[in-house]
């Protein structure tokens, strides 16, 4: 099991916190889609932070 947690951002605001990566694949597909869709939350718009868990802290990456 992956001790990372993800943060989903959209121009800088989370909008998804804490996710495991099950849930943060599956969103991130309902966001491509409803890109494709409806034209909007554009790929550029969307950042993601993995928090590392560590039984004494968590560090934040973001990945472009």
């Amino acid at each position: 099991m992956s001790n990372q947690l993800y943060n989903i951002l959209c121009k800088g605001k989370r909008i998804y916190t804490s996710l495991t990566e099950e849930e943060y694949f599956n969103i991130m597909e309902d966001l491509s889609i409803e890109f494709y869709q409806k034209g909007s939350p554009k790929p550029e718009d969307i950042d993601t932070e993995i928090l590392l868990e560590n039984t004494q802290w968590q560090r934040k990456q973001k990945v472009d």
